[in-house]
């Protein structure tokens, strides 16, 4: 089900069915919310992802989110902003308003 919820918008965005498989299973680890959940989820930060408005603003904590002018993909993307994370504090407020933009 999650496969099939995010699978479309994953893909247009550059991604492979590996690199959802491992979202996914990292996801429902984590959280343990429904595949459903999961599936919506990811669909919509898949999208979020690429708005110029999140691009820039990932930018801006030091997060690039293309490579030669195109988005580097949602797996990719997850891991860059993962690394960046680590940087900032669980209180920062503008990280909280980034990772709000992303996920929502």
């Amino acid at each position: 089900m999650a496969l099939g919820k995010a699978g479309a918008s994953f893909k247009a965005t550059g991604g492979n069915v590996n690199e959802l498989i491992a979202l996914v299973s990292t996801a429902a680890a984590s959280t343990r919310q429904s595949a459903e959940v999961i599936g919506n989820s990811l669909k919509s930060i898949s999208s979020r992802l690429t708005r110029r408005r999140t691009i820039d603003l990932a930018k801006t904590f030091g997060v690039d989110l293309l490579e030669n002018g195109k988005f580097v993909g949602v797996y990719k993307a997850i891991e860059r902003i993962a690394a960046a994370s680590r940087n900032f504090s669980t209180g920062s407020v503008e990280w909280s308003n980034f990772v709000q933009e992303v996920a929502g």
